[in-house]
């Protein structure tokens, strides 16, 4: 690889705004936690299992588990775990999630499953992990990929912007199927190890701080009345400071290089802040933050009629089930400062 500059390396701090979601493919599996004082308790298997010898109660144990019965299973370590206080990892969650919780397990009378909803009810109860270190307890962070991701999305827009009138983007239809890789290289004038992006490493950004609770997901419709659609329970970091790096070096095969003044200027205008600062900018970033925010215009929802530029429905987090669209925070904005290079 042939460099033409030594790589410059950005020290950059980045403040969480709303709650942010970045799903890592897990979830929280309800026989591996009980509930206690509004958190969740991600309980310390070994601990429980020692427990249960002493008590001699594994026995009791497995042949609830093999006879399948999910809400007596739930039942007994809520029974037991949380009675002796098992020590675990220990995450915040919203009262009508409990509330659900209860409803589905605990206070089932005999660990009746009742009717197929109710059983699709409980198979369906579970909640998104977000993103999380291999730490002592699972502190979530931010992949570098997702600021990446965000940061890509904002500079292709600005490119197609500038080139609005010379690009065709009925070319990169191809039977009914949306071409964007061929798209984002022509804009870019480069993909592989010619893509612009490959002279740009983010880090993983690690908490300095932060706050995170399990939560309430609601679908709305974006147009009044805001009828409701669907709803997720996800864990979220709700507040929080993390640091990483951005590292930009220049290669001699790319055709239009990127610099960080590129990235704010770009970020900042296609996510909305208006204050012009230098040092400073904007994203939107993980699960539930919009398809026009992690994609280019005129072509980020496909309707049955075509390609809007806008979706027509939008994910707010909220505190109960009965909260109303204006009554939640939307997802991901996130606030990248830089500090020192």
């Amino acid at each position: 690889m042939q460099f033409k500059s030594e790589p410059k390396v950005y020290k950059i701090n980045l403040k969480i705004q709303t709650p942010v979601h970045i799903g890592c493919g897990e979830e929280f599996d309800v026989t591996e936690f009980y509930i206690d004082n509004n958190n969740l308790v991600l309980y310390d298997k070994q601990k429980f299992i020692d427990y249960l010898n002493k008590l001699k109660k594994v026995e009791e144990f497995m042949r609830i588990i093999d006879e399948g019965n999910l809400t007596e299973i739930v039942k007994f370590i809520n029974s037991n775990a949380k009675e002796k206080e098992i020590d675990g990892i220990k995450i915040p969650i919203d009262k009508d999630i409990i509330e659900r919780y209860n409803e589905l397990y605990i206070k089932n009378p005999d660990g009746k499953q009742g009717s197929d909803k109710d059983r699709k009810n409980i198979n369906l109860f579970f909640i998104q992990r977000t993103s999380y270190l291999k730490d002592k307890n699972n502190t979530p962070y931010i992949p570098g990929s997702s600021i990446k991701g965000a940061i890509r999305t904002a500079y292709i827009e600005k490119i197609y912007k500038t080139n609005e009138g010379q690009i065709n983007i009925d070319n990169y239809n191809e039977r009914g199927a949306y071409k964007s890789q061929k798209l984002e290289s022509d804009l870019l004038k480069g993909s592989f190890t010619k893509d612009p992006f490959s002279e740009v490493k983010v880090s993983d950004f690690i908490p300095i701080k932060c706050e995170r609770k399990i939560k309430i997901a609601k679908n709305f419709s974006k147009k009044p009345p805001h009828k409701e659609k669907l709803y997720q329970f996800v864990e979220v970091i709700t507040s929080g400071e993390f640091e990483g790096t951005i590292t930009i070096f220049k290669k001699g095969n790319i055709v239009n290089h990127i610099s960080l003044e590129n990235i704010v200027d770009a970020c900042n205008e296609f996510y909305g802040n208006n204050q012009n600062l230098k040092n400073k900018f904007v994203l939107r970033i993980g699960k539930f933050c919009g398809a026009e925010n992690i994609t280019i215009s005129d072509r980020r929802v496909k309707t049955k009629s075509g390609w809007v530029k806008e979706s027509r429905t939008e994910w707010i987090c909220v505190n109960y089930f009965t909260d109303k669209y204006n009554s939640g925070k939307k997802f991901g904005n996130v606030t990248l400062e830089i500090k020192e290079v």
